[in-house]
């Protein structure tokens, strides 16, 4: 390459070196974003607990209460509830990690799948719905209110009594 002047010359290798400057910042930041995952600006928070609580014949309260990856608590009062309406809060680190160590040492993954188990349950029985995904697995529970698990009716008042110890923002938008 040939240059007329010093100034030419000087004016090429100064847009060199912003030109490189600027391909290795790039290559810096998006390393920075690859090594994090999940926790990129463009993944969609996963769905990891479920609480759905069903009616029955009378006023039992119907709600639905979502946990994601990202402690994103999400809340939505159906019928009969004290609160009705779609509502929304974050789960800080600590009662993130109390949830989860609860869902583990309740070893939903070792449960039945429907209780009462190989009993006829009452039509007019209010029913909960428990799902939890961990990885690739995924387990669903059906509570009929009877014969079930401590483990399982302790962790379904963990999430009611969370659902009434937050300040929840509502997120009908």
């Amino acid at each position: 390459m040939h240059f007329k002047g010093k100034n030419q010359k000087s004016n090429y290798i100064n847009h060199l070196l912003v030109f490189a400057f600027c391909f290795f910042a790039m290559l810096t930041i998006a390393g920075c974003k690859a090594s994090n995952p999940g926790t990129s600006v463009n993944t969609a928070p996963k769905l990891i607990l479920s609480m759905d609580r069903h009616g029955c014949f009378g006023r039992c309260p119907i709600y639905i209460i979502r946990v994601y990856d990202n402690g994103l608590f999400y809340y939505e009062g159906v019928r009969y509830t004290d609160t009705t309406g779609k509502f929304c809060s974050m789960l800080d680190k600590r009662e993130f990690s109390e949830l989860l160590t609860s869902v583990k040492a309740a070893k939903l993954f070792d449960m039945g799948d429907v209780y009462p188990e190989g009993k006829p349950t009452p039509a007019d029985l209010p029913s909960v719905v428990v799902t939890y995904t961990e990885n690739d697995r995924t387990k669903r529970i059906v509570d009929n209110g009877r014969d079930r698990p401590d483990a399982l009716v302790s962790l379904e008042q963990m999430l009611d009594a969370t659902v009434k110890s937050r300040k929840l923002q509502s997120c009908d938008k």
